[in-house]
């Protein structure tokens, strides 16, 4: 297998539209309170600070999620046609097919990025409760 796979045009949308959309959510993340202030009382920012936080906490799980079941996809289809890329990947680059002699590689690696993506996800989830949980004892200590 010394061939290579040619770059397809579904890839590359794929590819710099993830890319695109990526970067417009970081900016729009580190900006977010300067386009959409915070404002009320104390206890209403508070509330609101709690509010944005969950919500970042669920998109970044969501994130997470589809990237492990993209992984998991992946490594299936690379077990399954014993190359990679596969043959049914749109690439947005041309790769060269490299043989997968030994699939205990496969799931080695695809371990890792679960061993990755798992814990991101738990944590940030758990961080999300657990602050939510001190902000509701801010408020009642704030509100006595």
């Amino acid at each position: 297998m010394n061939g290579y796979i040619e770059a397809t045009l579904k890839g590359k949308i794929y590819f710099y539209g993830l890319v695109s959309f990526g970067l417009l959510f970081a900016l729009v993340g580190q900006n977010l309170n300067t386009i959409f202030p915070i404002t009320g009382t104390q206890i209403e920012q508070i509330m609101e600070a709690d509010r944005r936080y969950v919500y970042v906490s669920v998109a970044n799980a969501i994130l997470l999620s589809f990237l492990t079941v993209l992984a998991i996809y992946i490594a299936i289809q690379t077990n399954k046609h014993k190359q990679y890329p596969p043959p049914n990947m749109h690439v947005p680059f041309r790769h060269k097919v490299k043989a997968i002699n030994h699939p205990y590689k496969i799931w080695l690696c695809l371990g890792l990025y679960i061993f990755g993506f798992v814990p991101q996800i738990v944590l940030g989830l758990h961080t999300s409760y657990e602050s939510h949980q001190l902000n509701l004892q801010l408020i009642e200590a704030i509100n006595n």
